[in-house]
């Protein structure tokens, strides 16, 4: 019976020091899970359509869309990093711009695609 409890007492020990190293790491390296409340911030900005962001600065594009998740297939409570209305997000130069005439950004995506 008390070998029992000591290889029990074991497996918790090393359960919660695996748990411990997680919570290090994602704390201090930034590897938080994709969607999390801290995975957008201003030293890892997010590209459009990722959340959760609390300020514009926690967004590449400068813009934290609040209370938009549901849109995204997420909880409706979670904030997301969208292009301001009537621009769409470059790819290539990373920022949001106006589209090129004939074009709108995507729902989506928020990339410029043809208006037809």
């Amino acid at each position: 019976m008390k070998k029992n409890i000591r290889k029990n007492v074991w497996i918790i020990v090393i359960a919660v020091l695996i748990i411990a190293v997680a919570i290090y790491i994602s704390f201090f390296t930034g590897n938080v899970p994709a969607w999390g409340y801290d995975y957008c911030r201003v030293d890892i900005p997010c590209e459009p359509t990722r959340g959760d962001c609390d300020w514009d600065r926690d967004c590449l594009t400068n813009h934290c869309e609040k209370g938009v998740g549901k849109a995204y297939g997420y909880t409706k409570n979670l904030d997301i990093c969208t292009c301001p209305d009537g621009k769409g997000w470059n790819n290539s130069t990373r920022v949001c711009e106006p589209c090129p005439a004939g074009q709108i950004p995507d729902s989506e995506t928020f990339v410029c695609v043809p208006n037809v």
